[in-house]
Formats: structure tokens, sequence, C-alpha cells
């Protein structure tokens, strides 16, 4: 076995039946920085037996570690500079980037120093342009009822204008087969203009007889 790892490791080797090789290949991976499954891949072992080697050598302790140095050495500008931008009205976005760290890493600095965060700031504007969506979108529902009714006025108008031939026509005592007769439309349809007459137009248009109708 290997004599320069701790005799914990070489403990754990001896438990889970790895060669020297192994444990040095794993060793030296682990201190490279790679993670546990890719060295399990590499390996060909298990989970556990990996993961036994990382926690005998404190591997997770040491890649903490390793972690806050390098965001500290990393960081190109101290917290100081990161609040001042922040109250400047730089977005958490470009101050990590400015400064080599993710954006959570700057909210956490910005709620640390006891600043309220920008979104909590700005609810009241936030809750009036809500209400301007809300107000923009109520304008456009009544422009398009009135565009509804528009148009509805305009194809009454029409069907007015198309069926006052045969308004006068079924009041002088025509049926609805003779005024068919006189657009040249079936029976059929021509029933079904007067109904549509009756329902949009008012009971004027093609008001309802009594007594016995005329036949053609």
């Amino acid at each position: 076995m290997p004599t320069a790892l701790p005799a914990a490791v070489l403990r754990v080797a001896t438990a889970k039946r790895l060669d020297a090789s192994q444990l040095r290949r794993i060793a030296a991976r682990l201190k490279a920085g790679d993670s546990k499954q890719a060295i399990r891949r590499a390996e060909k072992l298990s989970y556990e037996r990996v993961d036994a080697v990382a926690r005998a050598m404190g591997w997770k302790r040491d890649w903490l570690a390793a972690a806050v140095w390098d965001h500290r050495r990393t960081c190109a500008i101290d917290e100081k500079e990161i609040l001042k931008r922040f109250d400047a009205g730089e977005t958490l976005q470009a101050i990590g980037d400015r400064a080599g760290i993710t954006r959570e890493r700057v909210r956490q600095i910005v709620r640390d120093s006891g600043r309220t965060a920008r979104r909590i700031a700005q609810k009241p504007l936030v809750e009036e342009r809500r209400r301007e969506r809300e107000r923009e979108r109520a304008r456009a529902k009544l422009q398009r009822q009135v565009e509804v009714l528009r148009r509805r006025r305009d194809a009454d108008k029409r069907l007015e204008k198309h069926l006052a031939k045969a308004n006068a026509l079924w009041r002088d005592g025509r049926s609805i087969s003779q005024i068919a007769k006189a657009y040249r439309v079936p029976s059929n349809s021509m029933g079904w203009y007067i109904f549509m007459a009756r329902t949009r137009l008012g009971a004027q248009w093609f008001p309802r007889r009594i007594g016995v109708r005329k036949t053609g």
C-alpha cells in the first residue's frame, strides 16, 4: 500500500479490498478535483468503495476549503464595491459578471448587508404596472365588444335592406313559398331569413298572422 496516505485511508482500502494501484489512482483523481461518479466510472468500481476512500481522505472538507479559496481568489472586486454597484442600480447578474461570481452569491452578499431586495423596494411600481396592464386589457376587451356590436349593426342593416321587399310581400299576404319564388331561393332558406328578421330586427318584421294563409 502507498505509505504517503494516512492510516485511515489504508484501513479503508484494506476493508474495501482495493489494491495499491487502485488506491493511488483514486487518491490522485480526488486531489485533481474529479467527482466520485467520474472516478467510479473510470475505475469500474462501486460508488460505495470510492466514497469510503474519499471520506477517509477528508475529500469533502478539502473540496469546500478549495471552493472558498477559489472564490476569494477569483473575485475581481470586494464586497464594498459590490454593494456600491448594487446601490447604483446595477443588476445582480451584471455585478456577478463583473466580479466573476454567481448571481446568487451577489444576492447573498446584498442580503447579509441588511439591504432590502430591489424587487421588494420596487413593489409599488410593480403593482402600478400590473394595474396598468389590467386597464389596457379592459380597454382592449371593450374595443372588441364595440367592434362586435358595430359589425352586428351593419349586418342588421344589410338584412333590413335585403328583406324589405320580402316584408312588404308578407304584409300583402303572400306565403313563404311565393316570397321565395320572388327571391329565387328555396322555401326553407326564406323561412330562415324570416326567422332571423323576427329575432334580430324586431316583431314589426314579418308579423305573425292569425287565420288562414294564402297558398301559392
